[in-house]
């Protein structure tokens, strides 16, 4: 559903039942039904030490999904991008508790055959410590002209060994809404 640009009526102009649902009804639905979703891990995920490879971080549970954005099952790292225009992407990891090495994460643009588009965000510390998880938060806009292209959420982490990414509703998730068309 996309915006539809009201014409206006001057005097003496009818008010047709075709002109109020498709400018009124169907704008006020379009409003009503902004894409978004938000996902998180129901389990933890394994990632291994590494110094340049990111893993991608999957989702098989959601809070919401009102456009089909993401499917927990099928490509369950994939968020796809829905409607043409500007969309808010978040982010957020838990790593397990280690006190070695760094943590990084990463929202990642994609177009349809899989290409990285653009980095979306990043975000980047060093181990919180040998009692407590490493939490990262990723916040960045991407813009598509398509609805096929898909965001990831990546993690990476070098403690030295495997390292689980966290699961729980509130501790490993991803979050997109469509914000609107740019033009």
């Amino acid at each position: 559903m996309t915006w539809t640009t009201i014409a206006r009526l001057d005097a003496g102009d009818q008010l047709t039942s075709t002109i109020w649902n498709n400018q009124v009804k169907g704008n006020l639905e379009h409003l009503y039904s902004v894409p978004r979703c938000w996902a998180y891990k129901t389990s933890a995920q394994s990632t291994s030490t590494s110094t340049g490879a990111y893993t991608n971080v999957t989702f098989d549970a959601e809070h919401y999904d009102t456009a089909s954005i993401h499917d927990t099952v099928t490509n369950n790292e994939r968020f796809t991008l829905v409607r043409a225009g500007l969309w808010l992407v978040v982010g957020c990891v838990a790593f397990a508790s280690n006190s070695t090495g760094e943590r990084l994460l990463r929202m990642v643009q994609y177009d349809s055959g899989g290409s990285a588009v653009e980095t979306v965000s990043e975000d980047r510390d060093e181990a919180a410590g040998s009692s407590s998880p490493t939490y990262l938060t990723s916040v960045g806009l991407a813009y598509t002209d398509t609805t096929t292209d898909y965001v990831t959420m990546q993690s990476r982490q070098n403690s030295g060994g495997n390292l689980n990414v966290n699961s729980g509703t509130q501790v490993t998730t991803v979050a997109v809404a469509w914000l609107g068309e740019l033009f």
